[in-house]
């Protein structure tokens, strides 16, 4: 998509302009929503088409209370506007640069450690969903199942392995789960150019254990980024790493095939 639909564009009054954007450029590398950089009178803005599929899980309405609650505490960007039914919202655009994942830097990681480990002392907003591992990989299996080509051998060898897999995982500590962001890949990351460091895209957001945190920027590093992201880890979830690294593997491989699955239903 290059261009926002005519429809949405027209409610520009709705964000606080008193004209209409002046250009509008497509924003490239987002997995599950599109993304316009808007200029307009008052600067530049981000537009973000909403992906509202049922089978990823996502929860607008707690992604938007949890991004407001960053937003307050300056670690993510302020929301103009959401529409009423969470299809777009419009929020202030970062100038800056994305992190990169052959190209993160040790600044970069410990700052990335020192937000997230600042997120999870926040108390979670009501409402902000509990991740539970096991139900959400299944949700994914069986949003493939219903989409996928059934006749599909080696498709079906690899479900039948992830449940295996997935049928395996155990709980970690409840009595320890807090606020966790859950998606902090470096590309969700953005230093702008005064060098501050913003986290971008809460809509996987949730109470979880925050190893889980940890664990899923690790399974993006390079080896030698992983080995210096190691000695950043909090003592007190160590010796959780190593099921929450198992975890977020099964999270990510089972999300990329309902999304592949979402987008092509032959996959």
């Amino acid at each position: 998509m290059t261009q926002p639909p005519d429809n949405i564009l027209s409610e520009w009054a709705l964000w606080g302009l008193t004209q209409p954007p002046t250009a509008i450029e497509a924003v490239h590398g987002g997995l599950t929503n599109a993304n316009f950089l808007i200029e307009c009178d008052s600067g530049q803005l981000l537009l973000r088409l909403n992906n509202n599929g049922q089978s990823l899980g996502i929860e607008r309405t707690a992604e938007l209370k949890v991004h407001t609650l960053l937003s307050q505490h300056g670690l993510s960007p302020t929301i103009r506007y959401t529409a009423p039914d969470h299809r777009y919202w419009v929020r202030k655009y970062v100038q800056g640069k994305p992190l990169s994942q052959g190209e993160i830097t040790d600044r970069d990681m410990k700052d990335i450690a020192t937000i997230l480990n600042q997120i999870h002392q926040l108390s979670p907003p009501e409402g902000t969903p509990r991740l539970d591992v096991k139900a959400s990989c299944l949700t994914y299996l069986n949003a493939i199942d219903s989409r996928s080509n059934k006749f599909d051998s080696e498709l079906d060898s690899q479900l039948t392995a992830l449940r295996t897999a997935v049928d395996k995982i155990d709980r970690l500590p409840e009595s320890e789960a807090c606020l966790c962001h859950m998606d902090p890949l470096p590309a969700n990351w953005v230093r702008d150019n005064t060098g501050k460091l913003w986290l971008l895209d809460l809509e996987y957001a949730c109470v979880a254990h925050p190893s889980l945190d940890f664990a899923a920027l690790a399974l993006q590093l390079p080896d030698a980024a992983r080995k210096a992201w190691t000695a950043l880890l909090p003592e007190s979830i160590r010796g959780h790493m190593e099921a929450a690294s198992e975890q977020i593997a099964l999270l990510d491989r089972t999300w990329r095939l309902a999304h592949t699955a979402e987008k092509d239903p032959s996959l």
